[in-house]
């Protein structure tokens, strides 16, 4: 016995090496530096884990750790459990009397070699599924109420279809992503680690950062969402059904009635066609602004700039697993409506005196709607009224909000103008400037 828990453990090990996939449901707290779950796989042997012995609980300690397979639905590695079920119900159903040759014994044996290799496997990243509750068949809605989704009868509708990322965030239909309570916030959420619930044959779901922050449903009580630190608790069981009609999938649309729009999600974005996307980062020595175009996928959290290539002006931003840019950025993104705090120095897209560009928020209003994004500029630049992109070339406009360059500069016609005033102009440099003075 020893030795086959000893293998198990070192199998075990050999597969999670990360100290963060285990967790216990009752870990000892007070000598903490003999309580770290990193002490299981860190190789030293004067370290260790224990489970916790300064306090009592009345059911019995475990040690769980979180296998990275990833497939369908069941896996049965060097077997066929199917073919070993139905060769054993075939046995069974005969006579052995009156059928001396049934080797019902080896029936048996592969019966349960196939049992114990059945494994069901982790959802895969990429991909659209719905969290149906093993007690009441209801679904996980992405959206709350008081402060926590609602469970709903009916899954047959968008806002029963979650997105799984690479990082395993949940993003819902409108874009949001689920935080660790279950709740929608104006922020990235929390992540989610998929394990097979000691309930046989369902998930078990819980933040990644929250060892007792189990998905629970809690419906039966008040039709919502809630967690629990007991993932045995069949309320904590869960069904994923993988959506793959395109119709059904959330995505998000983004209507361009101007040439120029922002655009800001907390899940990475596929670029459609017809349109380009582009970060900012303003240049406050040269009160500029930078635009970089960011190609095939917006990463999560990153807010961009659209512009439209075409006629065309509704696009479907469809979800990504994963992107990355290295392009520096000055944009802030908001993903629900916001008021966004007085004393930020936040520029809005919009088409004023200059033309297209950012201009100055309101102080009367902060109000920002879902999805877009502001400039947020340094305090010092307070004077700048305006920085406007969209030129007749290069797409990029540098605003100058006063006299004082050394640079020298040329009309659109190439004539030195020693004393720019307000209008376009090309410097020696090739760069393309606006004054607004």
């Amino acid at each position: 016995m020893i030795s086959d828990i000893a293998w198990s453990l070192q199998t075990l090990y050999g597969k999670v090496k990360d100290g963060n996939k285990y967790f216990s449901n009752h870990p000892e707290t007070a000598p903490a530096e003999n309580s770290s779950y990193a002490n299981l796989v860190d190789g030293n042997d004067n370290t260790y884990f224990h489970s916790s012995w300064s306090a009592s609980g009345t059911d019995k300690h475990y040690l769980r750790a979180e296998l990275p397979e990833a497939t369908k639905e069941y896996s049965c590695e060097g077997h066929d459990f199917a073919a070993a079920l139905a060769k054993a119900k075939e046995i069974s159903s005969q006579d052995i009397y009156q059928n001396p040759t049934l080797d019902a014994v080896s029936a048996q044996t592969e019966l349960q070699a196939a049992k114990n290799a059945l494994a069901i496997n982790m959802p895969e990243a990429g991909k659209y599924y719905r969290i149906k509750s093993k007690t009441t068949g209801k679904y996980i809605v992405s959206y709350a109420e008081s402060g926590r989704p609602v469970m709903q009868e009916d899954g047959s509708d968008q806002t029963t279809v979650f997105y799984l990322s690479a990082d395993k965030r949940l993003t819902g239909y409108a874009s949001l992503n689920m935080s660790g309570n279950g709740n929608f916030y104006n922020d990235g959420g929390h992540t989610f680690n998929f394990t097979a619930s000691p309930v046989t044959g369902y998930y078990a779901i819980r933040q990644t950062s929250n060892s007792n922050g189990y998905l629970l449903d809690y419906s039966a009580t008040n039709g919502k969402l809630d967690n629990w630190s007991d993932p045995k608790d069949e309320r904590c069981a869960w069904i994923l059904e993988e959506v793959s009609e395109a119709a059904q999938q959330p995505k998000l649309n983004k209507q361009m009635t101007a040439e120029y729009a922002t655009l800001a999600a907390p899940v990475a974005l596929n670029i459609p066609a017809g349109v380009k996307a582009y970060t900012v980062t303003v240049d406050e020595t040269k009160e500029s602004a930078i635009l970089e175009e960011v190609s095939e996928v917006i990463p999560a959290g990153t807010a961009v700039i659209l512009k439209k290539e075409g006629a065309e002006s509704s696009f479907d931003f469809t979800y990504a697993p994963e992107g990355s840019t290295e392009n520096s950025n000055s944009l802030v993104g908001v993903y629900k409506t916001t008021n966004v705090a007085a004393n930020i120095n936040a520029y809005i897209l919009g088409n004023g005196n200059s033309g297209i560009g950012f201009y100055q928020m309101s102080a009367d209003d902060r109000t920002l709607d879902a999805n877009k994004a502001y400039l947020a500029l340094p305090a010092t630049m307070s004077q700048v009224r305006s920085i406007t992109i969209g030129g007749p070339t290069t797409g990029i406009e540098n605003t100058v909000t006063d006299g004082t360059q050394t640079e020298e500069y040329y009309d659109l016609q190439g004539r030195r103008v020693l004393n720019p005033t307000k209008g376009i102009y090309v410097t020696k440099s090739g760069k393309k400037v606006l004054f607004n003075k």
